[in-house]
């Protein structure tokens, strides 16, 4: 029987680089950790292979998957349609201060996260409250599905991001800058402001990433267009 348990887990540990780009995957080890035969773990292998964040190397073992650059791009180009799509829907509206509490609650948060010590936890706390921000503005759209669809792709891109602000690339007080000006320009109705600032949003850390790439090459796969 699959064990979505250790699924789960390993899966949160590659998607939050607790494991990086490249590092081999040990079955025994993984056996001692979660006291579980080799059978369980291999099906969890095997699950993560089809979701490209393994590779198991014939003969050499499983290792965590490089980042795909192309993927990543690709991530990137379809986030920023979905959300200039989304945010058309939304300015159709009028929306009361109880529709956009939990907008303005995860902006407290956010505010709360980046007073804190940047640590490798307080960067896990920004981005999931960075990927809460952006589902419930799908959810105001009543597009939950939709972000649900993209978030399940971007298994490249969510490891990306997450690099990008641990080397601060992508410095959290930028991000949540930029989050408070998505929903004033929404509230306002101003269209050009929000364009400006989503578009930043999604891709200003791709266009600045790319001395982390060079100072960390391993992470990265190398079949880049």
């Amino acid at each position: 029987m699959f064990n979505e348990a250790i699924y789960e887990d390993l899966k949160k540990n590659i998607l939050h680089l607790d494991l990086k780009p490249g590092v081999m995957i040990s079955e025994m080890e993984l056996c001692e950790k979660y006291k579980v035969s080799r059978t369980p773990i291999r099906d969890v292998i095997k699950k993560l292979e089809s979701e490209d964040l393994l590779e198991v190397k014939p003969q050499r073992g499983s290792y965590v998957s490089l980042i795909d650059l192309n993927k990543v791009s690709d991530t990137i180009f379809i986030r920023l349609s979905l959300e200039l799509a989304i945010f058309r829907e939304l300015f159709k509206h009028n929306y009361g201060l109880n529709e956009l509490l939990p907008l303005q609650q995860l902006l407290a948060t956010q505010a709360r996260i980046i007073k804190k010590k940047h640590t490798s936890l307080s960067i896990l706390e920004f981005t999931e409250s960075d990927n809460a921000f952006h589902s419930a503005l799908y959810a105001l759209a009543n597009r939950r599905g939709v972000w649900q669809s993209i978030y399940s792709l971007n298994q490249h891109y969510q490891r990306f991001r997450t690099l990008l602000v641990q080397y601060n690339s992508d410095p959290m007080e930028s991000l949540y800058e930029q989050h408070v000006e998505i929903l004033d320009n929404l509230i306002n109705k101003d269209w050009d402001s929000l364009e400006k600032v989503i578009t930043g949003h999604i891709t200003g850390g791709f266009q600045r990433s790319s001395q982390m790439v060079l100072d960390h090459p391993e992470f990265f796969s190398k079949n880049v267009d």
